[in-house]
């Protein structure tokens, strides 16, 4: 195997190995956040990064590179079963480079598909990481707006008892407990809408958690098929 395809499917190993702990529940998606937030990985990550863009390129001029290799190989192949006569000791060479190319197809293919698979993984581990925070910001918005509403309720109450004089303070009061019950209504939409987001997000995950054990079992499969063309080539 030459030096790119070497590259080649050592990023692809990469990617798997990256794309499963990306899979892995006890990694919280907060943490993965502030990873995914430094300098180093936001040079890769994003449909607007220029390295993004670069690899994308790469792995598509290796993806055309190699159908370019199993057109040509396949063609000599033809040509030699049609002229039985001139093939010789080395009739296996086009097989096997044939075979190289499919496998060199197969690695640049699955580096590029996994390539989309994992930017779309890192986006939407950040947006729960978002959703989750919202999450909280809204629970604990929501818990200090019932408090302050249950004392001013107290003191509405107490100020009823000693009112007599006290009627005005007591008017104030109840407009204070109904402003504080908008903003508790409020606080409280804000949070179905953010569980409803993290609803949302949960499902996408477990849509790609799904879409990597596919990929898992079609790279097992591949591997095989690697594993037999390096027997055939020792």
């Amino acid at each position: 195997m030459s030096l790119q395809w070497t590259l080649a499917a050592g990023f692809l190993y990469a990617e798997i190995a990256v794309i499963f702990l990306l899979c892995l529940d006890f990694i919280s998606a907060g943490r993965w956040k502030r990873i995914f937030n430094s300098k180093i990985v936001s040079l890769v990550h994003g449909y607007t990064s220029p390295s993004f863009y670069t690899l994308l390129v790469v792995l598509l001029l290796l993806l055309a590179d190699s159908v370019n290799q199993m057109f040509k190989y396949r063609r000599i192949h033809e040509h030699q079963m049609e002229h039985p006569s001139g093939v010789g000791v080395s009739s296996a060479n086009p097989s096997v480079q044939m075979f190289r190319a499919q496998r060199n197809f197969y690695i640049s293919g699955f580096s590029l598909f996994l390539l989309l698979v994992l930017n779309r993984l890192v986006t939407i581990l950040s947006r729960l990481a978002v959703a989750i925070a919202g999450q909280e910001a809204a629970v604990k918005q929501a818990q200090n707006a019932s408090k302050q509403c249950e004392r001013i309720m107290d003191e509405n109450e107490e100020l009823r008892r000693n009112s007599g004089s006290g009627s005005k303070t007591s008017s104030n009061a109840e407009t204070d407990a109904e402003k504080l019950q908008q903003k508790l209504q409020e606080a409280r939409k804000e949070l179905e809408k953010a569980n409803a987001s993290m609803e949302a997000m949960k499902k996408q995950a477990e849509s790609t958690g799904r879409e990597y054990d596919r990929l898992l079992t079609e790279h097992a499969e591949l591997q095989k098929e690697v594993d037999s063309g390096d027997k055939k080539d020792n």
